[in-house]
């Protein structure tokens, strides 16, 4: 049986206080390796605990830092013990090893890791001026994140903490468990044509363009409250000319849209398509070089980042819950990018943009 395989990150060496004696962080990751990997399933052993001190020596070609994150890639889940301590770096500048290995989790587990505050047990050693800027930009990053949900730690003695640190672990196993079948459960609903799928894959594309827009706005607006937001829908991939036709280059009627709006921010542009998207594709729909694509779970985010126009592309669209799945991927996108705030400061700019435009071509009418 293939093993459930968690990264456990943390520094090692801080010391514990207010417990009835002292112990280190790698003292509770040892702990909580041997108790997790006694866990079995239908008398299977079923989880693996992947430590600094599972044998965590480099070879020749690799030293301890590089073989941390290397070891990341091989796991399933990742776990942060988080005390805002951004760890060692042999090099003397970059990052800390916490830091490092927590944006790798963001960005490669982010659906399947998750923080925990131990910081109250385990608080920061003081450190050396260039190693407390390391800390304070860790510090920064999982602020940034929106990670100030993480689970928080608090005991009076070491039994207590290792029973609440390895209860919540559990927790967090069985939940990420959880939306690992209801993901698989989605992607075959999606590789076959039955029920909803088939009777999207029978419509015309007015029909199913109809359809993806209904769904489209009844999730979308939630997502961006303050904004001016365009929604549109592609019902085929995004290749075929006549589908692509259904919304033209929709930035170029930006003008129009914010028109009689109470929002003084945007426009947004949310975009579902019933196929594929490439990123040539969505950077050839704005025509203009400087672009910033990004690759993400539910598609694609472009912003042009000269004139900030945004557009979100949904990928997949095959039927109306394959849209509300992806909203909800875009919706996680947001929290765990730290771009939230990004995209608000752009779409600031472009409805300043777009109002000077209108201001202008009101002076030349005079």
């Amino acid at each position: 049986m293939q093993k459930i395989t968690l990264y456990i990150s943390s520094r090692s060496n801080t010391k514990s206080v207010g417990l009835e004696k002292t112990i280190k962080l790698s003292d509770l990751r040892t702990k909580l390796r041997d108790a997790l990997e006694k866990e079995t399933f239908l008398g299977e052993d079923i989880i693996e605990i992947i430590i600094h001190e599972n044998n965590f020596d480099a070879d020749g070609s690799q030293d301890a830092y590089q073989v941390s994150l290397t070891k990341m890639d091989k796991c399933n889940i990742v776990v942060i013990l988080y005390n805002g301590d951004s760890g060692w770096n042999a090099a003397s500048t970059g990052n800390g090893i916490c830091h490092d290995e927590y944006l790798k989790a963001v960005d490669e587990f982010s659906q399947m890791m998750h923080v925990i505050n131990v910081s109250e047990v385990f608080p920061k050693s003081k450190s050396l001026a260039g190693e407390n800027e390391k800390d304070l930009n860790f510090q920064a990053a999982v602020t940034k994140n929106g990670f100030s949900w993480a689970e928080n730690i608090t005991a009076l003695t070491v039994d207590e903490l290792y029973k609440k640190t390895i209860s919540q672990i559990k927790s967090l196993i069985i939940s990420d468990l959880e939306k690992a079948f209801k993901t698989q459960k989605y992607h075959v609903k999606k590789s076959t044509v039955y029920g909803a799928t088939l009777q999207f894959a029978q419509l015309t594309y007015a029909e199913r363009a109809d359809r993806i827009m209904q769904k489209l706005k009844e999730k979308a607006p939630v997502l961006f409250p303050e904004i001016i937001l365009n929604m549109d829908a592609v019902p085929d991939n995004m290749s075929v000319s006549n589908a692509r036709a259904y919304i033209g280059r929709p930035f170029l009627d930006e003008l129009s849209i914010i028109k009689g709006k109470k929002e003084e921010i945007g426009v947004i542009h949310i975009i579902a398509v019933y196929g594929t998207v490439t990123e040539l594709q969505v950077k050839n729909l704005v025509g203009f070089p400087d672009l910033a694509v990004n690759k993400t779970t539910f598609g694609f985010y472009l912003w042009d980042t000269t004139n900030h126009i945004q557009m979100f592309f949904l990928q997949k669209c095959i039927n109306t819950d394959a849209v509300g799945q992806h909203v909800n991927y875009l919706e996680q996108w947001l929290k765990t990018s730290g771009e939230r705030a990004n995209i608000m400061n752009r779409a600031k700019a472009r409805f300043s943009i777009l109002t000077a435009i209108n201001l202008s071509k009101q002076l030349l009418t005079i």
